[in-house]
């Protein structure tokens, strides 16, 4: 059986679309959504990047976008736009974003605002032990930045709220970020959270359950000692001064360089002194993991 087509006169919709310094944008994207279901499964993707085959899409140029839309019915419209300048997303979101329903008219005109528009990620603990806590995030321009969690948050089966004081709050641009942490009891956490635009993600600090892992060597020359230690690009280990002809589990570890970290995947680079020899790799530490690299001489 066919569907029953609609034959109604359709409504021309022209929009245009200011950003926040009064300025005509080319290039924003405009989606249109009949379902406002479909709507917010875009707005709670990350960098809005959800591809829905019933939304109607264009891009302004001049400044302006064209649509036919069936009038007397509602829309949802979302409007994008990356200012390479501020190195910022503009959105619509929070300004105008429906049309209930569409006037019947042969041709409407929209004027339409965009904004910056951030998302948080929310770091907090509960555990006072674990005070203070150096947070190192990076950007998606690889640009780290560092803080630092010096307050414990009181909360029983809930998490805190933005305007929290006991927490430590990062407003970013919507996107994936790569964050690692240190408590001062020697936990490490590292991690990758994904923004959503306009959304606060949060990063619980209060338990880390660590694997133990120790780096040693026991031929490398003597005149390429010390042995720098860096776990994912940032996480300086310390240094590996001396050699021993081997190393166990629990065992002397005098000259070995002995670490405690959370459950995740690490990689790791060694260098050399002066950087004559390095040596990479990746390890995969779970709960009460005992592991052991041993770092082998290299040719000069």
């Amino acid at each position: 059986m066919k569907e029953k087509q609609d034959f109604s006169p359709e409504s021309e919709i022209q929009i245009i679309v200011k950003n926040d310094q009064e300025e005509v944008i080319n290039g924003a994207d405009i989606r249109i959504y009949e379902s406002e279901e479909e709507f917010h499964k875009a707005i709670n993707t990350p960098e809005l990047n959800y591809e829905s085959a019933n939304a109607r899409a264009a891009s302004t140029a001049s400044g302006h976008a064209h649509f036919k839309l069936k009038p007397e019915r509602p829309y949802f419209i979302l409007i994008t736009y990356y200012d390479s300048l501020r190195k910022k997303m503009l959105s619509n979101l929070g300004i105008s974003s429906s049309i209930n329903p569409l006037p019947s008219q042969s041709t409407i005109y929209l004027q339409m605002r965009i904004k910056p528009f951030d998302a948080n990620i929310l770091f907090f603990t509960t555990n006072p032990i674990k005070l203070p806590i150096d947070i190192v995030v990076s950007d998606r321009n690889g640009i780290y930045t560092n803080s630092v969690l010096n307050k414990v948050y009181i909360g029983i089966n809930s998490l805190p709220g933005i305007n929290n004081t006991n927490i430590l709050v990062l407003t970013r641009q919507p996107g994936t970020y790569a964050y690692s942490a240190k408590s001062a009891d020697g936990c490490v956490w590292t991690g990758i959270v994904t923004l959503p635009l306009g959304k606060t993600t949060s990063v619980n600090m209060s338990v880390c359950k660590m694997a133990t892992i120790t780096f040693y060597t026991s031929n490398v020359k003597q005149e390429l000692l010390p042995l720098t230690v860096i776990l994912n690009d940032v996480d300086t280990l310390g240094q590996i001064t001396s050699r021993q002809l081997a190393y166990t589990c629990g065992g002397d570890a005098t000259s070995a360089l002995v670490t405690r970290r959370d459950k995740g995947l690490y990689n790791y680079l060694i260098k050399s002194r002066n950087g004559t020899c390095v040596w990479s790799g990746s390890i995969v530490a779970n709960e009460d993991d005992c592991l052991v690299i041993k770092v082998e001489d290299c040719e000069l």
